[in-house]
């Protein structure tokens, strides 16, 4: 896409609740649950990997599915980044999955969710399949991207609880939701589990990501950034695993 970086820091939490932490974020060259990594990457060409995949709560072994999916698009994911390229890839890893579940019991009816962004020479794109979310800041708005695959969401029916998903990596009947994506020099581009979205006021998240320090984000600052985040969703109860992840591309 250019000469350039991309800068990015991420978090993953257990929460004030869940024993475990089923939550994992994928960032060039490293998986992260129940930590922190931050750093910059020169855009020299090549394909990178921006992710976040929550196992879903309540189905053994989210934990396993999260990072499977993960490291399974980060093998498959490393060419070329059209539309259909990504839709194969996302059915043939969650192919893998619904293999992985029907070969033990422990394992049986795991699946995960998972938001990412693929970034190449030729653009970037953005996938979803789930309830993790992606947002943009961008100069004076803050804006969801990616649509949640849930009940709620499906009906437009508020009442409903949020966490009824229709959608994820591990379904029979998978989809994936794959989108152009712009990238100018200083967006910032939020991912996270749900862990945050419903725990902490995105409205006064995006006013933080707007208000950031638009011309000089280092790695340092997306970290104070994640880790501010993290807590907004621990002060709102924790009931959940937490992962957020902040990517932007500067000079």
């Amino acid at each position: 896409m250019g000469t350039g970086v991309y800068t990015y820091a991420c978090v993953s939490n257990v929460g004030r609740v869940r024993e475990q932490n089923e939550d994992g974020v994928l960032v060039p060259g490293r998986f992260v649950r129940d930590g922190a990594d931050a750093g910059s990457v020169p855009d020299t060409g090549g394909v990178q990997l921006f992710a976040v995949a929550d196992g879903v709560g309540g189905a053994a072994a989210g934990e396993v599915a999260s990072k499977r999916v993960l490291c399974e698009l980060s093998e498959r994911l490393c060419d070329a980044i059209d539309a259909e390229s990504i839709t194969r890839a996302c059915h043939e890893v969650n192919r893998l999955l619904l293999e992985q579940a029907a070969s033990r019991r422990e394992f049986e009816g795991m699946s995960t969710t998972c938001t990412g962004i693929v970034i190449g020479d030729s653009g970037a794109k953005w996938f979803n399949a789930g309830d993790s979310r992606l947002y943009r800041a961008r100069h004076d708005r803050f804006e969801q991207l990616s649509t949640d695959h849930s009940l709620r969401e499906e009906m437009q029916d508020p009442t409903i609880p949020g966490n009824i998903i229709t959608n994820c990596f591990g379904s029979t009947e998978f989809r994936v939701d794959v989108g152009d994506l712009t990238m100018h020099r200083h967006d910032l581009f939020l991912l996270c589990s749900d862990g945050l979205s419903d725990y902490a006021d995105m409205r006064d998240i995006g006013t933080d990501l707007l208000s950031s320090n638009a011309d000089g984000r280092r790695a340092e600052d997306l970290s104070y950034l994640a880790e501010r985040f993290v807590s907004y969703a621990l002060e709102g109860g924790g009931g959940d695993n937490v992962s957020v992840l902040l990517v932007t591309m500067g000079e």
